[in-house]
């Protein structure tokens, strides 16, 4: 998990260094995504592919979805 300075403004629209570095240099897919840090419900997106490592990404977003109470659309 990285976390955010919140710099705001046009600094606010550039990735961080350590989020760049990381999602340039990660041996898998990353996903940077920046926002408030203290949501605790609402809806849980996920892309998953016919990878191996599928099954385990989505069975942490339904736990994330479980966790926030999340329903179905």
């Amino acid at each position: 998990m990285l976390g955010s300075r919140g710099r705001g403004g046009f600094g606010g629209l550039l990735l961080g260094s350590v989020s760049r570095r990381v999602a340039t240099h990660a041996p898998c897919p990353v996903v940077v995504v920046r926002g408030r840090g203290n949501v605790v419900d609402g809806p849980v997106a996920v892309g998953v592919d016919d990878s191996p490592a599928a099954d385990t990404v989505l069975a942490t977003a339904f736990e994330a979805a479980a966790g926030r109470n999340a329903h179905s659309p």
